[in-house]
């Protein structure tokens, strides 16, 4: 029935004789349960809306040349590439 395309969207007959209208009069006569305490429901709606809303911090990644393994790999090799000088 909420279909934006009017298209998609059922004719007044077609929504007439859907279940959730035609049955209408075969709904319980239970009332709803009341709530008794309204901050409990106030607080759990904070909850909700607080996890809902909640962005996952990103994580801040430095270049690879910061990197612990790639500054050993660094040292490594300008090790091994370092004149050698022989004694006279």
């Amino acid at each position: 029935m909420l279909a934006i395309d009017p298209k998609m969207r059922p004719s007044a007959l077609e929504v007439l004789n859907s279940e959730w209208i035609s049955g209408r009069h075969n709904l319980p006569v239970a009332p709803l349960p009341k709530v008794s305490d309204s901050s409990r429901v106030g607080s759990s709606m904070r909850v909700l809306h607080k996890a809902i809303t909640r962005t996952t911090p990103q994580p801040s990644l430095g270049s690879v040349a910061q990197s612990s393994i790639a500054q050993r790999r660094m040292n490594r090799v300008s090790s091994t590439n370092a004149p050698t000088i022989e004694a006279a």
